[in-house]
């Protein structure tokens, strides 16, 4: 259901769209929920290159993003890179 709903909402609303943002999260929740990780991580990265251009690097929404993507990346073993996200994240 989420990926029709995000396809939906791509079509729609186009890319740039708050709430198709919030889809790709959404389905990226899902995955990284059933132990998809990788697959987590490329939505992941999309919703906060998305969330950056769209409601700035301030925008609570793109915080929640850097901090989806950073747990995701804990749990693929690439802790720098988590490490990074989770201190731009308190910044």
């Amino acid at each position: 259901l989420y990926r029709e709903a995000l396809d939906g909402s791509r079509r729609v609303l186009g890319d740039a769209h708050r709430d198709t943002l919030t889809s790709i999260n959404n389905l990226a929740i899902s995955l990284k929920r059933l132990g998809k990780y990788a697959d987590a991580e490329s939505l992941y990265r999309e919703a906060l290159d998305g969330s950056r251009r769209v409601l700035g690097d301030a925008h609570r929404d793109t915080l929640t993003s850097i901090n989806n993507l950073a747990i995701s990346l804990k749990r693929l073993g690439k802790y720098a890179d988590a490490e990074s996200l989770y201190r731009e994240a308190l910044d």
